[in-house]
C-alpha cells in the first residue's frame, strides 16, 4: 500500500494541537531512529509511546497506530492489529514488504508521515464510539395518580435518580401492580376513581404478603390536619401536599428511599 503525499503547507503550518488526540506506539530496536521519529511525531501534538522491542509494549493500551521497523523474519502483524487500529512497517530502500502491508520507507519523508496521521486522526473521526450501557436503576416506584398533570410532574422531578418508574390511575390498577412486581416507593393519590388511595393502602396493608410493608406516600390537595391523620392511620407514611414543587418531591422520595436500603437496626 502506497501512501499518497500530502501537500507541502498541510504540514509546514505545523498545528502543535493538530494530532493532539492521537495516540501512536513506534516499536524499533534502533533507539537514535526511534527518538528522531518521535520527535517529529511529537512535534505535532500526538502521544507517542516507545518500544524497543514487542517484550517493552504497555499492557492493556491500544493506540491509533502501530509502527514496527519491518523484520521479515517476524510474525506479530496479528497480535499489533490487536492493540492498534493501524499498523504501519516502518522499511528501508533495501528490503521488500508484502504489498498487503501499510508501509514507511525510511528516511522518513515528512509529508508522508504528516498525511499518514491525517488518514489515522479521519478514520478516528469516522469510527463509530459504542453507545454506553444505561446505568441500572437504582430503584423500582409506582405512582398511582389518574391527573395527567400530577403524573407528568412526579416523572420530571424523579428523573434525575434514575429509577424504574411505573404509573397506574386507580387503586385496584396499584394493588395489582404491587402483587406482580416488587416496589421500593408507591406514591398514592387519595381522590382516584374505581377505588381511592385510602381503601387502596388499607389493602395493601392488610396483605399477607411481603410487599405489605412498601412506604406507600401520599398525594393529597388537602390540608386540613385531620384529613392527613387519617391517612397516616390508614397505613400511609407520609403526606405530600399538592401541588408539590420538583425538588421537594424528588428530596421527600430519595429520603424513603434511603430508609428502604439502611440495614434495619436492633
Amino acid at each position: 500500500l502506497r501512501l499518497p503525499i500530502a501537500r507541502a503547507e498541510s504540514y509546514l503550518n505545523n498545528d502543535p494541537d493538530r494530532f493532539a488526540d492521537l495516540t501512536l506506539l513506534l516499536i524499533d530496536p534502533n533507539r537514535t531512529a526511534r527518538y528522531v521519529l518521535a520527535q517529529q511525531i511529537e512535534g505535532w501534538g500526538a502521544t507517542v509511546t516507545q518500544a524497543g522491542n514487542m517484550e517493552q509494549i504497555p499492557d492493556g493500551a491500544f493506540y491509533d497506530i502501530v509502527m514496527q521497523r519491518y523484520n521479515e523474519t517476524d510474525d506479530h502483524h496479528t497480535l499489533l492489529g490487536q492493540i492498534g487500529r493501524h499498523v504501519v512497517y516502518i522499511i528501508t530502500e533495501k528490503v521488500q514488504s508484502p504489498p498487503e502491508l501499510t508501509t514507511i520507507r525510511q528516511p522518513v519523508d515528512q509529508s508522508t508521515l504528516y498525511n499518514l496521521l491525517m488518514q489515522a486522526t479521519r478514520t478516528q473521526e469516522q469510527t463509530p464510539q459504542p453507545e454506553p450501557e444505561p446505568e441500572k436503576p437504582t430503584g423500582r416506584i409506582l405512582i398511582a395518580d389518574d391527573y395527567p398533570i400530577n403524573v407528568h410532574l412526579a416523572r420530571r422531578a424523579l428523573s434525575q435518580l434514575n429509577l424504574h418508574i411505573d404509573f397506574v390511575e386507580n387503586g385496584q390498577q396499584a394493588i395489582d401492580a404491587i402483587a406482580k412486581a416488587p416496589y421500593d416507593l408507591v406514591l398514592m393519590d387519595i381522590h382516584m376513581p374505581i377505588m381511592d388511595g385510602i381503601a387502596a393502602t388499607q389493602h395493601i396493608r392488610a396483605a399477607d404478603a411481603p410487599y405489605s410493608t412498601v412506604p406507600i406516600l401520599a398525594l393529597t390537595a388537602s390540608v386540613m390536619r385531620d384529613e392527613q391523620d387519617r391517612y397516616l392511620a390508614a397505613g400511609m407514611n407520609e403526606v405530600i401536599s399538592k401541588p408539590f414543587s420538583v425538588a421537594g418531591l424528588r428530596k421527600v422520595v430519595q429520603h424513603w428511599l434511603d430508609e428502604t436500603r439502611s440495614p434495619p437496626t436492633d
